[in-house]
């Protein structure tokens, strides 16, 4: 790939940033009668037909419910977009300095890396996750409260790593949502691990309930999605430790897991502390010693468990499209 191609690749990139907004000028600039029908439905969906288009059933409490969700969702994603405005600045300025990276040194990785920050981009901005091993997604907020990406990944159980994000799709935690009101839709279950990233409370004390919680849900054959705000320290804090028990690997190679689902983790230091300290343990057998061989470093046996997992998660995504493939044709078998 050339120099030049390579800097109209990053601009291309960069301006993914500024898209939305550009588009809102656009609308904005036309004449209320000639803006389409789909532009009119979005503006009164209020960004919410990206995730949020199930139906409620009939009934004025049906209804009124469902008004006060859509309300809810809506005021929240406000909030989310206002702290989205500094984000994106700071991922600007990171970007700028690994395009010069790429000028100076027309570095392959520095090149690879930016078209995984671009992947991610997208599925964070769509609301989505990413399935770092089978069954098991991160996400962020906006994750959390994609109706229609839950539904789509089967996702049954729902790790919510805050103190007061809503629990939005459980009629016990959250007055707003029934799920008799919506056609084919059920309580989620939820485990709340109620923590924030000044590290007070000690994530491990955590650790059993949620690796539990996990293999229940997966043992019926669902999903479970981690979240938090962003989904890069708290979620990913303690979906990082169900990878280490789950399959054995050190915190080096769950980090190059996330990598491989295109996801960015920052987890704080004081997370990252007991991680490590909890991988000592695993590799030495439950004994707190001084640690017996380098971890650091990704041996040729971590690897291959590293590829392993990635080749069972597209393996996991296979049948999961197969099967919705096949869920399509029997509902149009059905329809009159």
């Amino acid at each position: 790939m050339s120099k030049q191609s390579t800097i109209d690749r990053f601009f291309k990139v960069s301006s993914l940033f500024n898209q939305n907004s550009i588009q809102e000028k656009r609308i904005e600039s036309k004449p209320i009668k000639e803006q389409s029908n789909k532009t009119k439905r979005v503006k009164k969906m209020k960004g919410l037909d990206l995730f949020f288009t199930v139906k409620p059933r009939n009934g004025e409490s049906a209804l009124l419910r469902n008004e006060r969700l859509r309300k809810q969702l809506i005021e929240e994603k406000k909030k989310i977009k206002e702290e989205e405005k500094a984000r994106k600045k700071a991922i600007k300025e990171k970007q700028k300095l690994l395009q010069k990276k790429i000028e100076e040194e027309e570095n392959e990785a520095a090149r690879q890396e930016l078209e995984r920050q671009e992947k991610e981009f997208k599925i964070r901005k769509d609301g989505k996750g990413v399935e770092v091993c089978p069954g098991v997604f991160i996400g962020t907020q906006l994750t959390a409260m994609n109706l229609n990406w839950l539904q789509e990944m089967e996702v049954e159980g729902i790790v919510n790593c805050t103190k007061n994000i809503t629990c939005y799709y459980n009629s016990q935690l959250n007055e707003n949502f029934k799920p008799e009101d919506y056609q084919g839709i059920t309580n989620k279950e939820y485990l709340r691990i109620p923590i924030d990233d000044d590290g007070i409370i000690p994530i491990d004390s955590y650790f059993d309930q949620t690796y539990s919680f996990v293999e229940k849900i997966r043992n019926k054959g669902k999903s479970v999605l981690f979240h938090c705000k962003y989904g890069k320290s708290r979620s990913a804090s303690l979906l990082t430790f169900y990878l280490l028990k789950k399959y054995q690997i050190t915190v080096n190679a769950a980090k190059e897991l996330f990598k491989k689902a295109c996801w960015t983790i920052e987890i704080n230091n004081h997370f990252y502390v007991t991680l490590k300290e909890y991988e000592s343990l695993l590799l030495n057998n439950g004994q707190q010693k001084r640690r017996t061989r380098k971890v650091d470093d990704i041996t040729p046996e971590l690897s291959e468990k590293i590829e392993n997992i990635v080749s069972e998660v597209m393996s996991s995504q296979k049948i999961r499209t197969a099967s919705q493939k096949l869920q399509i044709v029997n509902n149009k078998v059905i329809e009159p």
